[in-house]
């Protein structure tokens, strides 16, 4: 089966969720014997090059080298006119937009079967979340928090306006538009949308790459105290500054603990949390971006993971964690509840309350042995059914049904 996947960036060693997903997808897939052929307007290989993916079944076609946060308009019809030019010569089965994004791929399929995904339900609960309060912050500020502050190429703005009259004349209103197959990130999210789309959808949760965590790589820091890890960028939708601030109060009660955070955002949101770490340097430590080989280190050193993002599809890194054996404090808001189970595989907070965020390190310290058992549960849980393996069979058997 040939299988197109237009995407805004691809990369081997991912640093954020989607360019994780992106990667895992076209590896997972071309693995089961399908051809992928990924069209992307950023390219970046640290161990693999263009002739090795091909031998392997993945086909890159890169036709810029224009970082952005997602497929926007002018670089998803870059991608479509890529693919319109391959058409010429070769039939797709599928076009799969891991991108949530709308796409002239959702009007004009080239022959093929449309497949999107989709992250979470269109509720007026979930909207809000997502547009307000911290995730209303960063939506205002994310060129900053990419650091993408410079002036746009020529190629980009003529393709801004190309794009905004194809989408005058052949409007997509919503990323599941005239798509053959929506893959929903948690359960939430499929009962939702199975009701709303007449196509089939499928539950897709994210994974982990258990190559990656079988690989040992020396600790980040040698302590004997309790160690509290985020993984993900500073921004505040992630909830980390809810978390320095619980951290700040527990550390007033006890001497016992450090708070790792591994990640960057934007100069001003990186500046305010080093402030924390300036404050108390003994027990808060930024370690900025890590290769990829090296994150298994910091989940292995580490007591607990504490994941306070406001709202996500699927946390990767609550799996990593529980795969090895590390309970975590995570938000109830999304699909990581599906695994996440309060009081029986992690705990479950609102994120942007304090008080709650700090009632749940406490209880991780003061009941260790509740913590590791809440571990083992969830690690028995993504050792049987959230590897990458899993999550691309469930995608190969979607694109191949009937």
């Amino acid at each position: 089966m040939r299988i197109l996947l237009p995407t805004h960036a691809f990369t081997d060693s991912p640093q954020s969720g989607l360019h994780t997903v992106v990667w895992y997808t076209a590896r997972g897939l071309a693995a089961r014997g399908n051809s992928v052929h990924v069209i992307t307007t950023w390219l970046a290989l640290e161990n693999e090059t263009i002739a090795s993916l091909r031998k392997q079944g993945i086909h890159v076609h890169h036709v810029a080298q224009f970082p952005m946060h997602n497929l926007t308009k002018p670089l998803a019809l870059r991608c479509f006119l890529t693919a319109l030019r391959l058409r010429l010569t070769q039939r797709f089965d599928w076009i799969y937009v891991v991108d949530p994004a709308r796409t002239p791929f959702h009007r004009c399929k080239l022959g093929a079967r449309l497949a999107t995904r989709v992250l979470a339900p269109d509720t007026p609960e979930v909207r809000e979340l997502l547009t307000t309060g911290d995730w209303g912050y960063d939506r205002r500020h994310k060129d900053e928090e990419e650091q993408w502050n410079y002036r746009r190429p020529l190629w980009y703005r003529f393709f801004s306006v190309l794009a905004d009259a194809w989408f005058t004349l052949l409007p997509v209103h919503h990323n599941t538009d005239h798509a053959d197959l929506v893959l929903c990130q948690g359960k939430e999210t499929l009962k939702y949308w199975k009701t709303r789309v007449r196509c089939r959808t499928v539950e897709l949760p994210n994974g982990v790459d258990a190559e990656l965590f079988a690989q040992p790589f020396p600790p980040p820091r040698h302590t004997d105290r309790f160690v509290f890890l985020f993984v993900g960028r500073i921004a505040k939708r992630k909830g980390i500054f809810h978390l320095l601030e619980a951290f700040k109060t527990l550390r007033r009660e006890r001497d016992d603990v450090e708070l790792w955070i591994v990640g960057k955002g934007s100069e001003e949101l990186t500046a305010e949390a080093q402030r924390y770490a300036d404050e108390d340097p003994e027990h808060v430590f930024l370690f900025g971006v890590v290769q990829r080989k090296e994150v298994p280190a910091f989940f292995h050193a580490c007591f607990a993971l504490v994941d306070p993002m406001i709202y996500q599809g699927f946390s990767t890194v609550c799996l990593e964690a529980l795969y090895c054996g590390k309970p975590v404090v995570t938000s109830r808001f999304g699909g990581t509840t599906d695994v996440v189970k309060d009081g029986k595989t992690g705990l479950l907070v609102d994120p942007r309350n304090e008080e709650e965020l700090l009632l749940a390190m406490r209880r991780m310290l003061e009941e260790p042995q509740e913590a590791q058992t809440m571990a083992r549960r969830g690690e028995e849980i993504v050792r049987s059914g959230f590897l990458w393996e899993h999550v691309t069979g469930i995608m190969d058997a979607a694109f191949h049904a009937p």
